[in-house]
């Protein structure tokens, strides 16, 4: 599953794993607070503002986010951003309930902190249930946006709350996208992003006044070019996206080269790459009629014209 060889440590089912701490020239002002000590009463002060504020239970929140979980025997799920561990025993919850059998769920966070405060305090209740079903659970900090795993891997990929945060959004997409298998793997990540039919509205003015990461747009247009089956809905009371796609075995393939029947002509490829400077109006005029009175494309009169100069130049 590693790259490589880590040191750990182990209790019944769950091992935690140890990378070193990234320098913290490379973090942001906002995943340096969360290697603090201090960061796990900040991190619980604020979830409780956060149902208070939205009027929501954990239950409500729990099942909007993993309504796209489905689970089967065996299945991997990776967690990035796992925090205090909320998640990660949502997850154990499902696959305990449904009583799924030999599944991995892998948890990382930036924050050692954190991951030490859930390899302390996972209860062994979850930890024998889940040994007597086969089931693994590996913790591990590190980066989202560098990952140490194999390509291709989990089934279920999720992330909730923390990208706003990163100092590289696109490749913290980037890395969930080439750690989910093809085909069948399912990507699920949401972040804080008032819906944009509710920024001009006195409650989205508040919530974004209040806190300037729910400002952040949903990042669509950093969607990797592989990705296929994408959605992007608004959750939380509106005031969170939560993207979710899948990915092709292969590259997006389209074919730029197939010519157009047309009187303009050429093809996707030649239009987009092939563009001319501007011409005066009179002469493009020229070039429609005379590509009509030809019964070619006007592609194929430009194309001729430019070939016959070129020709012309060589031979002097």
């Amino acid at each position: 599953m590693f790259k490589y060889t880590l040191k750990s440590e182990s209790k019944k089912i769950l091992t935690r794993y140890f990378f070193e701490e990234e320098s913290q020239e490379k973090l942001t002002t906002g995943q340096i607070e969360y290697m603090l000590q201090s960061s796990i009463d900040f991190y619980q002060n604020y979830l409780e503002w956060f149902y208070g504020t939205f009027c929501m239970t954990d239950k409500e929140l729990r099942h909007e986010l993993f309504k796209y979980l489905e689970t089967i025997d065996g299945m991997k799920i990776l967690i990035t951003g796992v925090g205090l561990g909320h998640e990660l025993i949502e997850i154990l919850k499902i696959i305990s309930d449904q009583e799924r059998k030999n599944c991995t769920i892998v948890a990382q966070d930036i924050s050692s902190v954190f991951i030490q405060h859930i390899y302390e305090n996972i209860g062994n209740e979850i930890l024998e249930k889940h040994s007597s079903k086969g089931n693994k659970i590996i913790i591990f900090n590190g980066d989202a946006c560098c990952l140490p795993l194999n390509n291709d891997e989990f089934d279920y990929i999720h992330h909730f709350g923390g990208i706003n945060r990163f100092a590289n959004i696109e490749k913290a997409i980037d890395e969930m996208a080439r750690c989910v298998k093809p085909q069948d793997g399912v990507v699920v990540f949401s972040d804080e992003s008032v819906a944009p039919w509710l920024r001009n509205t006195d409650i989205g003015k508040m919530v974004i006044e209040n806190n300037s990461l729910y400002a952040h747009s949903a990042p669509i247009t950093q969607i990797p070019i592989n990705a296929t089956n994408v959605t992007c809905e608004y959750i939380v009371r509106n005031c969170f996206y939560m993207i979710k796609f899948t990915k092709l075995m292969n590259t997006l393939k389209i074919n730029p080269n197939i010519r157009h029947k047309s009187p303009r002509g050429g093809t996707m490829h030649k239009r987009y790459h092939g563009k001319l400077d501007g011409i005066n109006p009179e002469l493009k005029s020229w070039i429609v009629k005379e590509a009509k009175s030809k019964k070619i494309s006007q592609n194929e009169l430009l194309e001729s014209l430019i070939q016959d100069r070129i020709t012309e130049s060589e031979e002097l």
